[in-house]
């Protein structure tokens, strides 16, 4: 009778072991585990961050009319800025396309023949020109609005002027540095769209009137000399006012912090 006692103990001791063994299981079982911390980090509040945006836009730059070109020349204009460290600066570059009219009346006439009278002709022409400026901007919120932005900026590159037609010998295209400075307003419209204006001083150097001639130098009078009015000096160096309004297009935004997009 001990015997069967003993035995019977250690079974109820063995079973309560194995109760108290899947308690733990079954509690843990009933507690809903936390969700897992993202990998990405995430920039703390009030830490600017970085964008790159494209500016697609239209304007016109002032050229010396001088030079047989119109004052005002219609331009497009396409620019990539991306915002740097310090958060302010914009580092970049921009590209100008525009079409001018060469004024024929800076230029020797050409003598044509019409039947049996000699006619002295002045010649129009147009002109190209191309310009491709490195930027650099410092753009800065207004008040404590984050879409608006305003502030200043620097540029240099070279531009190119390419008449067509050519006038013949000694006309053709030109290549020279330009440098400027500019003032800048832009606002956020939605998070990747927005709108830009640009107003600037920009100076052309190295400007070669004598490369836009258009009429052809073989067809010029050797006596009679043509304009019949002196033209004014060339002017090899001058600057003109530039206005660029555009909208932008936002790639993207990277916290400073290097966290997640």
């Amino acid at each position: 009778m001990p015997h069967l006692n003993r035995r019977g103990l250690l079974r109820r001791s063995a079973l309560a072991a194995g109760l108290l063994a899947l308690l733990p299981l079954t509690v843990s079982a009933q507690v809903r585990r936390p969700d897992p911390v993202p990998s990405g980090r995430r920039a703390p509040a009030g830490v600017p961050a970085r964008r790159t945006e494209i500016v697609i836009g239209a304007g016109t730059v002032a050229l010396d009319p001088a030079n047989a070109t119109k004052s005002s020349m219609l331009i497009g204009s396409i620019a990539l800025r991306r915002q740097h460290t310090p958060a302010w600066l914009m580092l970049g570059g921009a590209i100008d396309i525009g079409r001018t009219t060469i004024d024929g009346e800076y230029f020797p006439y050409e003598r044509r023949l019409v039947g049996d009278t000699t006619q002295f002709v002045s010649v129009d022409g147009n002109a190209t020109m191309f310009a491709a400026r490195l930027t650099a901007d410092a753009l800065t919120n207004v008040g404590d609005s984050k879409k608006y932005r305003a502030g200043g900026g620097i540029s240099a590159g070279v531009y190119a002027m390419m008449p067509s037609p050519a006038g013949g010998a000694g006309a053709g295209t030109f290549v020279a540095p330009t440098f400027g400075v500019s003032g800048t307003a832009a606002a956020d419209l939605t998070r990747r769209f927005g709108a830009s204006a640009t107003l600037g001083f920009t100076q052309f150097v190295g400007f070669d009137r004598d490369k836009l001639r258009p009429s052809d130098p073989a067809k010029e009078d050797p006596v009679f000399t043509t304009p019949f009015t002196p033209p004014p000096e060339a002017v090899k160096s001058f600057g003109g006012l530039r206005l660029v309004v555009g909208v932008t297009y936002r790639l993207g935004v990277k916290p400073v912090s290097g966290g997640t997009k």
